[in-house]
């Protein structure tokens, strides 16, 4: 036998072994992309949306205030 015919061929075998190994590592990997910003208008939308949200908010807590204090002068007064 010829050892160095055995030893190119399992030189060769562990090479390839290696790039299929490599490839399929490659292959299966999952690539880490930036998600892709919404668009401009549809980041408008959600600002305004969110906004008109609090402002909502706000005035239905400013209203339940002044409801509470004319109840409270209206007490005061009696």
């Amino acid at each position: 036998m010829d050892f160095k015919l055995i030893d190119a061929n399992f030189e060769s075998a562990v090479a390839i072994t290696s790039m299929l190994q490599l490839a399929e590592v490659h292959a299966n990997a999952q690539v880490s992309v930036k998600p892709k910003k919404s668009s401009l208008k549809e980041r408008k939308q959600k600002l305004l949306a969110f906004l008109q949200g609090l402002q909502e908010f706000a005035e239905r807590k400013d209203n339940g205030k002044m409801a509470e204090g004319s109840k409270g002068e209206e007490k005061a007064g009696n």
